[in-house]
């Protein structure tokens, strides 16, 4: 089961935190959502996978990042909605 940490003002969602022991490839997730002001391809998703390596993902929405970090499984999730439908950036390239 995922710990998450949750940023909000009202209903809305401006960040999430979660970790998770029990996926087998990926390890933590963070999403930032920068409002109403802005269009989706300003939010930023961050994937760490066990491996050590962390990836951002721009442009998701907040609805598909909270069903991620919801899911029964991450590693499914990810594969199916996210991998190779949002351009990847490697963090620390």
């Amino acid at each position: 089961m995922a710990t998450i940490t949750a940023r909000t003002i009202g209903e809305k969602v401006l960040g999430l935190d979660a970790f998770n022991d029990e996926s087998s490839v990926i390890g933590a997730v963070f999403f930032w959502s920068w409002g109403d002001a802005y269009a989706h391809d300003e939010n930023t998703l961050q994937v760490g996978f066990k491996s050590g390596k962390h990836y951002v993902y721009r442009g998701v929405p907040t609805s598909l990042a909270i069903n991620f970090i919801n899911s029964e499984s991450w590693g499914k999730f990810f594969n199916e909605n996210i991998r190779d439908k949002y351009e990847a950036k490697e963090v620390g390239e």
